[in-house]
């Protein structure tokens, strides 16, 4: 994901004992994706695909506990961290774009998705309390 090119990004979180890219297979097929890229690094593995203007990017740390050390928005236990990076030339997801995933995930999952965080650009953050049941 190229920073400059990002309006804003959409985080959800979920807790979910299964692996990355059972999840990624899933999360592809729930919202009609291409196929994700893996990588991994030392604290983390990844599936990210940019897709009409959107980056979706799904992260899963080795250990628990590891995304809320990153971000205090996080809740407790979340083992999954889920991005949306929209490009300043799809500027946004409409709110009933943001709640269909959401209900989607919940749904496809059958655990709590929290939608806890929306970036704007560096140092510009707005905390999300949403929370979207199975």
């Amino acid at each position: 994901m190229d920073i400059e090119q990002i309006n804003k990004i959409e985080y959800f979180a979920v807790a979910i004992e299964i692996g990355l890219t059972e999840f990624c297979s899933r999360f592809q097929k729930i919202l009609e994706l291409p196929n994700m890229n893996y990588d991994y690094e030392n604290e983390t593995e990844w599936g990210e695909i940019n897709y009409n203007g959107i980056d979706y990017n799904v992260s899963k740390p080795y250990d628990v506990g590891t995304l809320t050390e990153w971000d205090s928005t996080v809740p407790k236990n979340c083992n999954f961290g889920i991005s949306f990076g929209i490009s300043k030339t799809k500027n946004s997801l409409e709110e009933n774009e943001i709640n269909q995933i959401g209900n989607l995930l919940s749904t496809e999952f059958k655990t709590n998705v929290y939608y806890h965080r929306t970036w704007f650009g560096i140092g510009k953050s707005e905390k999300r309390n949403l929370i979207f049941e199975p």
